[in-house]
């Protein structure tokens, strides 16, 4: 027996937050080569572009958006869904690490922004799709 990791995928619609970042980026190519149609989001438009033009199939979406409001979500949600038709999967690949010397050197800024990406960002996209 084989396992096929496209099937199903063909036509689907994918958001995928992160898109431009090591793993992101190997699952937008990944969901291309599978015949998805995805929306790829990431903080730098550049960035996002360049991945994009990297993938199979299509057509595409490459958005640059900040998660980090959660007011925005709904009008990253809907110009997925106006671009591609609707959202059948999010993936959420979008995270960041602040790096500081020590523990003691880590802000309540840093934290937040860690927090507002890695988590809080996951938690309402998914309300919004």
């Amino acid at each position: 027996m084989t396992w096929n990791l496209a099937s199903g995928l063909e036509g689907k619609r994918v958001l995928l937050t992160g898109a431009s970042g090591g793993i992101g980026r190997e699952v937008a190519l990944a969901f291309g080569a599978a015949g998805a149609r995805v929306a790829a989001v990431d903080l730098s438009q550049e960035k996002v572009d360049a991945v994009v033009t990297e993938m199979e199939g299509g057509p595409h979406l490459a958005i640059g958006w900040d998660l980090r409001p959660v007011a925005s979500h709904a009008a990253l949600v809907g110009k997925v869904v106006a671009g591609l038709g609707g959202i059948d999967i999010l993936v959420c690949t979008a995270a960041v690490l602040v790096r500081r010397h020590t523990v003691d050197d880590v802000t309540e800024a840093d934290w937040d922004f860690q927090h507002d990406v890695n988590l809080k960002s996951v938690f309402f996209l998914n309300q919004a799709v």
